[in-house]
């Protein structure tokens, strides 16, 4: 049947990653169909690429200029609207935009007034599963759950260039390693001086560790300073798309809970993904090597803690050892 289909998906960068697997799941679902998304004009480079979708379409800046550009959708007459973020502001949009069908998450209360069939958030065995359940209510029964990241071809020849510029022979020498996170959640870092010694220890067994990662606040410069070897570093230097590729050049990924945990599933690296004060039952995608120690309080999601108990209970010798076995 031969549909335009707008699917809302607006945020966070590791949570459209997720998406992608509903992206696929809808695409093969109605293959005659035209698909279309609505996002952040952040998350562009995401989508960018992306050959499923006919058209992207971009929120505003502000809640005005959102329901500006939502009325101005009513235009395409939508056949189905699926709203995968599910939260007030994007159920509202969804019924602006009009849609002979409109779906999805949503909130508890006004948000059931703006879809004609809605369903709270639901908690599934990885993040994948969890937003992929919204699409049972379009008669997807078995969605795909394999998660993409499009990425341009043109990348691949800057990153050989890198390559061969610092000296490294093949690509499985890489170790990528991500210890940042937000502003917010520091808990989610664990100590400079236990990635100074990761970083250490994979350069006496041979790798090339390489850091990557938005610091945004000198987070690198104090695990930089305890390095006994200077490591690569790539911190700020790198967009999404460069991110990608430079992680399908690698024989790994370490990284905190946090977008490039998702990123690495997605271009199919092995990841292993550190886990302190959130549940990995909940946020490690499938495919990824989750690394987590109970220690009585945690998961608390707290976003604040003086003893970091459960993060310094991670050794960098535990993490290469996963490395070490999942070695190509």
């Amino acid at each position: 049947m031969n549909q335009k289909i707008l699917v809302v998906k607006t945020g966070a960068l590791g949570d459209l990653i997720v998406a992608s697997a509903a992206f696929q799941s809808i695409a093969q679902a109605f293959p005659d169909s035209k698909l279309y998304i609505l996002t952040h004009p952040a998350y562009h480079e995401v989508v960018r690429y992306c050959p499923l979708f006919n058209k992207i379409f971009f929120l505003g800046r502000n809640l005005p200029s959102d329901i500006f550009r939502a009325l101005l959708l009513r235009k395409e007459r939508f056949d189905l609207i699926v709203d995968l973020q599910g939260n007030l502001r994007t159920n509202f949009l969804c019924f602006l935009a009009g849609g002979k069908r409109r779906v999805g998450f949503r909130k508890k209360g006004v948000g059931r007034h703006f879809l004609h069939e809605g369903m709270l958030p639901v908690q599934g065995e990885n993040p994948v599963d969890g937003l992929l359940a919204a699409l049972r209510l379009i008669g997807i029964k078995h969605p795909t759950r394999k998660t993409a990241l499009w990425l341009p071809p043109d990348r691949e020849s800057l990153f050989r260039d890198i390559a061969a510029h610092l000296g490294l022979e093949t690509p499985g020498q890489i170790v990528v390693l991500h210890p940042f996170s937000s502003r917010r959640w520091t808990t989610k870092r664990g100590t400079p001086e236990q990635w100074a010694y990761l970083s250490d220890l994979l350069a006496e067994k041979g790798y090339f560790p390489a850091f990557i990662g938005r610091d945004e606040d000198g987070w690198f410069a104090r695990i930089r300073a305890l390095c006994r070897k200077t490591p690569i570093s790539f911190v700020n230097n790198l967009n999404i798309h460069q991110t990608g590729v430079f992680l399908k050049h690698a024989v790994a990924l370490i990284t905190t809970d946090s977008a490039p945990m998702h990123m690495g599933c997605a271009v199919g690296i092995k990841t292993i993904a550190l886990f302190g004060p959130t549940d990995p039952k909940r946020h490690c995608p499938s495919g990824a090597i989750a690394v987590w120690h109970d220690v009585g309080c945690n998961p608390c999601y707290r976003t604040h803690c003086q003893t970091l108990k459960c993060m310094k209970m991670i050794t960098p010798e535990e993490i290469l050892e996963h490395i070490e076995h999942v070695r190509t």
